[in-house]
């Protein structure tokens, strides 16, 4: 599998290998965490996007269905009482009913909601203001305020045939986007979108070069999988030669071990995308990368029963390596997380940092999360580990890699992890899935690139070595050695 970079961020034109392990070292500010990003984006954008349609079309049905109500009355519908219909009433009240609580009487299923946008065009058409008089008059207890006011009724109806030619157009259109061809395509772009911009804070594209023409290609040996062109900033397209096989189901971004230190607040979804207010069928699952690791770290998942036990016996040594840093197990209860061992319960919170990070992997294995279709995506790991445990992660990795074969894509600026991760790798007989990455700023300086160091891994060793070089000489020179 390759991923191929044009114009993203600061990378200006580049391609990296993502068979197993891939490993990208280099300075600060040189493009590094962008092709995780990047890639995180393109995979959960397309993840389960069949799934993520038929509910984006139910949010954006309801959500008309609001609009028809308003216009056709101009008051909001029922905030505080259901209204209850016995079955002696007229369709024509059912459907009323149902455009004032905003939701269909029967499911909220794509089928019912269209059923219910089609009832509602033929009753609207022929709506008679006295049926709508008796309809508001007769269930405006159950109402919110304003309709409980009879000259606000008596107003409605005075203004009913221009509420009624707005509320039908609004059906009109609601029906028309639902049904359009296009549909499909505009929600997979738009929502590859939203990924993009949330991952970036909307500056994906070069802000030096704000004219040029930013690419995101994935490939494999046989096919053009994804092939995404963005103009002008905000002009997102997939070219027509994309195939959408989707070689993954799972995409997860880890950048920092506090992560599991916020899984009591229940706050996830304030940072998150929230339906725009136009007439377009839009995500209403696309939240930023962390915000997304805390609801699958959160999550009720679990392997079953005879899968934990599969698990166990087919991937034991690697099962016991984590345990030997983090034996203990994930508790969440009304008064906080906690983690616990030996009967003892030390709060998430209280956790050393290095654990976390263990923690968090051991948690995405037991929920299931980490599999042949899932790409990790680790960004500096070794930030807040001793370099006993540096190796520990590094051969932990190289294990699921080869065992389960997850796809790993690291960055990082530790000439330890870096020459860990060769050594684990040469010696699981990885190293045909394993490829490094030196990122370095071209000679205009705002732009960089990232170049394979598979056959001269040392490039890599001597950039994150020199500094302390270095150090050591200018050591020497104070002390005269």
């Amino acid at each position: 599998m390759e991923l191929s970079l044009e114009n993203v961020g600061i990378i200006k034109n580049s391609s990296i290998q993502l068979d197993g392990l891939t490993v990208i070292t280099g300075k600060n500010e040189s493009g590094k965490t962008t092709a995780g990003k990047a890639l995180y984006s393109l995979i959960r954008a397309n993840s389960n996007v069949d799934d993520a349609f038929e509910h984006a079309k139910i949010a954006y049905i309801i959500s008309q269905v609001t609009k028809i109500w308003i216009a056709l009355t101009a008051m909001h519908g029922s905030y505080y009482r259901t209204i209850e219909l016995d079955e002696s009433e007229t369709p024509e009240m059912h459907i009323l009913a149902a455009l004032s609580r905003r939701y269909s009487p029967r499911s909220t299923t794509l089928d019912s909601m269209m059923s219910l946008l089609v009832e509602a065009r033929d009753v609207l058409a022929s709506l008679e203001v006295s049926s709508l008089i008796t309809f508001l008059t007769k269930y405006r207890p159950y109402l919110s305020a304003p309709t409980r006011n009879e000259q606000y009724i008596r107003t409605i109806a005075e203004q009913f045939e221009s509420r009624r030619s707005d509320a039908l157009n609004i059906c009109d259109s609601a029906i028309h986007t639902i049904d359009a061809p296009s549909a499909y395509t505009s929600f997979l772009t738009d929502r590859t979108k939203q990924f993009l911009n949330l991952s970036f804070r909307g500056q994906i594209t070069p802000v030096r070069n704000p004219d040029a023409v930013t690419g995101i290609k994935l490939s494999d040996d046989t096919s053009l999988i994804f092939d995404l062109r963005i103009r002008n900033k905000s002009d997102f397209e997939y070219l027509d030669d994309s195939s959408f096989v989707n070689p993954f189901n799972q995409a997860i971004f880890l950048d920092d071990p506090f992560v599991l230190d916020k899984l009591d607040s229940d706050d996830y979804y304030l940072s998150g995308f929230h339906r725009r207010d136009d007439d377009s069928i839009t995500s209403i699952d696309v939240f930023p990368y962390d915000d997304y690791l805390k609801q699958l770290l959160g999550s009720e998942e679990s392997l079953s029963f005879f899968d934990e036990l599969e698990f166990n016996r087919t991937y034991k040594p690697l099962f016991e390596m984590i345990n030997s840093i983090v034996p203990g197990e994930f508790l969440q209860s009304s008064d906080g997380t906690y983690y616990v061992n030996d009967g003892v319960k030390l709060h998430v919170q209280n956790l050393a940092t290095g654990s976390k990070l263990f923690f968090i992997i051991k948690l995405l294995l037991m929920k299931g999360y980490l599999t042949s279709k899932t790409v990790l995506i680790l960004d500096e790991p070794e930030s807040h580990l001793h370099p006993e445990w540096i190796n520990k992660f590094a051969e932990i990795l190289v294990l699921l890699i080869k065992e389960i074969r997850v796809n790993v894509l690291l960055t990082t600026h530790s000439p330890n992890l870096l020459l860990a991760l060769n050594v684990y790798s040469q010696q699981y007989s990885l190293m045909g899935k394993a490829h490094f990455y030196l990122a370095h700023k071209d000679a205009d300086s705002w732009t960089t690139s990232l170049d394979c160091i598979d056959d001269n891994i040392g490039d890599g060793y001597s950039h994150l070595s020199l500094p302390l070089i270095e150090m050591h000489l200018q050591q020497d020179d104070m002390t005269g050695g």
